[in-house]
């Protein structure tokens, strides 16, 4: 082969190394290449009129529901009051029913693991609808049906309903039309110092009669969050927090990037995550692992445009195809979105904290990381 000919596979691989520098962002600032080479360039951006933001998350139709009381020293006093439903699974005679548990298996504990948790059950007397359902959301109900204790550390929640309780509701638990009349139970803080997660598929109405048991599975649960008290968020933190909020809105100026052909783009937040596991005594306070970034139009239409998890360095990279094309799309004159937002996957339903750093925090400010064709 002649010096000639290995020109053309010296530069492809000398590309190559420059792409994939690129595409790590823990190499930017590291022999970065001219702009009006012929090579790709890379710009790093600081977002603009970054700010905590309100959300109101979905709770309703989700695995998990919540229940219970926690006053956290960094975010203050957040109630979860948790609302299910079951679904009759065979009929019975209404004098044959003897008794009824309610059956909760636990996922999911934050707070005090210590403390004991008090929860009042009562009845809900209106119809509801939980597909879609959000946060802020509060059902009617009738009067207290029972009061429980337990350790939130417990797998295995077990309530045994009142007898007077299982005589006056007997034949509606044995009806063909028990989910029409029946509309579910809530599960309301009385005292304790934790919020606890039920799992939908594995919690149920159990009844007995003298020769068999029944089981009612869930089919519909809510979770109604009330946070009250302003969070201390300590200086040049965001506080991103699951089910109540806030989260964090921003904006990024891409004036200087008309008509301009885009390789690759990353955002990346750095987490303080040493803040958020300063905790007291058996107190449990999960991170927010998992985050979305989405757009938000001027009609407050949001968009996922990826999801990523903290990394082992402690920051959330997103890199997806889709938020590529929309800052292409932005860069020729497209308007897709009015503002930028991180939020959580609402399926997971949980009050997971994370503190991020903000704008003025230099080394660990947020950044946006375009890869750009010249």
């Amino acid at each position: 082969m002649t010096r000639t000919s290995l020109i053309g596979p010296v530069l492809a691989g000398l590309l190559l190394l420059a792409l994939a520098a690129c595409g790590d962002p823990s190499n930017v600032g590291i022999g970065l290449l001219e702009e009006g080479s012929g090579e790709p360039v890379v710009r790093v951006l600081t977002p603009s009129l970054i700010e905590e933001a309100p959300i109101n998350d979905i709770t309703g139709a989700v695995p998990r529901v919540l229940a219970g009381q926690v006053n956290d020293p960094m975010v203050g006093t957040i109630t979860a009051t948790g609302y299910i439903d079951f679904q009759s699974t065979d009929t019975v005679s209404a004098s044959a029913i003897t008794g009824a548990t309610l059956r909760l298996v636990r996922d999911y504990v934050y707070g005090d693991t210590m403390a004991p948790l008090t929860l009042n059950i009562y009845e809900i007397t209106e119809d509801w609808n939980a597909l879609g359902t959000r946060a802020d959301t509060t059902l009617t109900l009738g009067a207290s049906i029972q009061t429980f204790t337990f350790s939130p550390l417990d797998s295995l929640v077990t309530v045994a309903l009142p007898e007077s309780w299982v005589r006056d509701n007997d034949t509606t638990l044995a009806s063909s039309v028990f989910a029409d009349v029946f509309h579910g139970f809530a599960l309301e803080a009385m005292g304790g110092q934790a919020v606890v997660g039920f799992d939908f598929n594995r919690s149920l109405l159990r009844l007995f009669t003298e020769q068999d048991t029944l089981d009612y599975p869930v089919t519909r649960t809510l979770s109604g969050l009330i946070r009250t008290g302003q969070p201390p968020v300590p200086e040049g933190r965001l506080l991103v927090q699951d089910g109540v909020g806030p989260t964090v809105s921003f904006n990024v100026d891409f004036d200087d990037f008309d008509d301009t052909p885009l390789n690759a783009a990353f955002v990346r937040f750095f987490a303080d995550t040493l803040a958020v596991q300063e905790t007291p005594p058996n107190f449990v306070r999960p991170l927010q692992e998992t985050l979305q970034l989405v757009r938000v139009t001027e009609e407050d239409q949001a968009f996922v445009m990826a999801e990523t998890s903290l990394n082992d360095a402690g920051h959330y990279r997103f890199s997806d195809a889709a938020l590529r094309q929309v800052l292409q799309q932005t860069f020729f004159g497209e308007e897709l979105f009015d503002h930028f937002e991180l939020r959580m996957p609402f399926t997971n339903n949980t009050i997971n904290v994370m503190l991020l750093f903000d704008a003025a925090s230099q080394e660990t400010a947020p950044e946006v990381l375009l890869t750009l064709s010249p």
